[in-house]
């Protein structure tokens, strides 16, 4: 009888985690099947940052990365650009979000550069 009681309740545990994990996810996020922003190395590319809605999150679960799957628009083409929020960008972009939101505006046009490659990779603001 205890071990019946047992498998029950590990039953309903794994029923509240994955329904939890469920509600957290909000669903199926678009921005996976959109392609991602990546610009080249030393060129400065224009995009259209969308602050329509709010930004997804991503956190790798082994190190605790926090990224930002942030819609934009690229070429016309729309995208996303995952960015890791301790990158100085993140707040110059969140400046320029809050500015058009104050204008607003569900959008804002950027000037980006990135620089370095895998971990060393750096994005900047450009005028």
């Amino acid at each position: 009888m205890k071990n019946e009681n047992k498998e029950q309740t590990e039953k309903i545990e794994a029923k509240e985690w994955i329904q939890q994990e469920l509600n957290e996810i909000g669903g199926q996020f678009d921005g996976e099947k959109l392609p991602s922003f990546k610009p080249e190395e030393n060129k400065i590319k224009e995009i259209e940052v969308d602050i329509s809605e709010q930004w997804q999150k991503w956190i790798d679960r082994e190190t605790g990365l926090v990224k930002k799957i942030i819609p934009v628009t690229h070429n016309k083409e729309s995208k996303v650009f995952w960015l890791n929020v301790a990158n100085p960008i993140y707040r110059g972009l969140l400046d320029l979000a809050n500015d058009a939101a104050n204008r607003n505006e569900k959008s804002f046009k950027a000037k980006v550069m990135r620089t370095g490659q895998k971990q060393n990779t750096r994005y900047a603001l450009v005028d």
